[in-house]
């Protein structure tokens, strides 16, 4: 049970720093697009954990470069790996 409390806060985490990157136009800074993860589409959280999982490093550089680094710390990379 503890292990899924962990699983959805780190997705509810995940989900926080995109919104922030896409609101704050910090996201045309990454590479690779970054996928948000909506209620009406069933595997939109999976192709959101994709996608910040293959740009995590490019995430963490713009966020250091922005001092917003903070934002990852509630991310555990454990469970972020898809």
């Amino acid at each position: 049970m503890e292990q899924l409390h962990e699983i959805r806060e780190t997705v509810s985490a995940i989900k926080n720093v995109i919104a922030f990157l896409k609101r704050s136009g910090l996201s045309e800074k990454i590479l690779t697009g970054l996928k948000q993860s909506n209620e009406t589409r069933w595997n939109s959280t999976f192709i959101m954990l994709k996608s910040f999982d293959e740009s995590y490093q490019q995430i963490q550089d713009v966020l250091q470069k922005n001092h917003q680094e903070d934002r990852l710390s509630n991310i555990d990379s454990s469970v972020s790996n898809v």
